[in-house]
């Protein structure tokens, strides 16, 4: 999460009637700030922020594998 944006992977989509499409890791890009109910699948509009909050994620998991070893 980074500001209003939250980027789910793997999540629900409410847009396609709650199911992920099988051709994808599904990303959901939330804006917290302009759809608080999180309905909005904001990814394919923004993809440079899901690109950020991607990388920011797997820097993250890096991390955490690291230290859990």
């Amino acid at each position: 999460r980074e500001g209003p944006w939250k980027l789910i992977v793997n999540g629900r989509d409410a847009t396609s009637g709650g199911t992920a499409s099988p051709d994808d890791a599904k990303l959901f890009l939330a804006n917290l700030d302009e759809d608080p109910t999180e309905r909005r699948n904001f990814a394919a509009a923004d993809p440079d922020i899901v690109k950020r909050l991607r990388a920011l994620h797997e820097a993250w998991a890096g991390e955490v594998t690291q230290r859990s070893r």
